[in-house]
């Protein structure tokens, strides 16, 4: 099975022998809008051609297909997030440094208990502080 990305669609094209012309030919076999997919899941009644078996084989194929593309977009968004949180506190320093009065008492403290929460959770996961400079991160051994 291969998909492929047409517009704000996704085709699901299958492989076939044509022994006329004794070459391999695709023949669409389903499509699906390209947004939302990681609440879709296929069902075989979807697929308008092939025998039982086949209709099965690409159910499972595009499943899987989906629930990468779902795991693909969730790594994706998180890494937006840790971006977006990174120009928050950036911005919210700023602001504190120019008007220390800004924000109130209330606020900075959930602020507070908020970094706190995040700051325990990466010393959980043993994420370094900062790395010396000239030495390279190390590397995870292979296991």
């Amino acid at each position: 099975m291969q998909f492929r990305e047409v517009g704000s669609r996704i085709q699901c094209l299958s492989a076939y022998f044509d022994p006329e012309s004794k070459r391999w030919r695709q023949k669409l076999v389903l499509s699906l809008p390209r947004f939302g997919l990681a609440r879709r899941r296929v069902h075989t009644d979807q697929f308008k051609v092939g025998t039982p078996e086949e209709r099965e084989q690409w159910q499972e194929e595009v499943n899987e297909f989906l629930v990468k593309q779902q795991q693909a977009e969730q790594a994706e968004s998180n890494q937006r997030q840790a971006r977006s949180l990174v120009r928050t506190v950036d911005q919210m320093v700023e602001v504190l440094f120019e008007t220390p009065d800004f924000y109130p008492a209330d606020e900075l403290r959930q602020v507070r208990n908020a970094m706190r929460r995040l700051g325990k959770e990466l010393e959980r996961r043993k994420v370094s502080r900062r790395r010396q400079k000239g030495k390279p991160a190390k590397a995870k051994a292979a296991a």
